[in-house]
């Protein structure tokens, strides 16, 4: 079964990013808004939650300490940004996230990570 990444966010800007994960043979969850979120933490279980940093129903930073203080709280959460300050990295580790990303800076880096901590898809059949 292919690992599960679910990205939280309204903005087309992550599309590429989700196009690549699925070449690389990761399931792609989608949650536009809080209701399909809870969903898909519920019923699919997702390996990782990558959010775009500027999200804000509610915020990113809201959403992840909200989940790190709750029953999901072991699921690697990733946070990227297309306009990264130290300010917002610094926010971002202490609401909870994992690992924080400048994008389209840190895509390789990125990819990297979401198989050190989603794991790798098998492509057995």
């Amino acid at each position: 079964m292919a690992p599960k990444i679910l990205f939280v966010h309204q903005f087309p800007k992550l599309n590429p990013i989700q196009r690549a994960l699925e070449t690389r043979g990761y399931s792609i969850l989608r949650a536009s808004n809080g209701l399909k979120l809870i969903s898909h933490l519920e019923v699919e279980r997702p390996d990782l939650i990558i959010m775009d940093t500027r999200s804000s129903w509610p915020n990113s930073f809201s959403l992840c300490r909200a989940l790190r203080n709750g029953k999901y709280k072991t699921i690697p959460i990733f946070f990227l940004s297309n306009q990264a300050t130290k300010e917002e990295s610094k926010k971002s580790y202490s609401c909870g996230c994992t690992q924080y990303f400048s994008i389209p800076s840190e895509l390789d880096t990125l990819y990297s990570k979401v198989g050190e901590f989603a794991g790798v898809p098998s492509f057995d059949h």
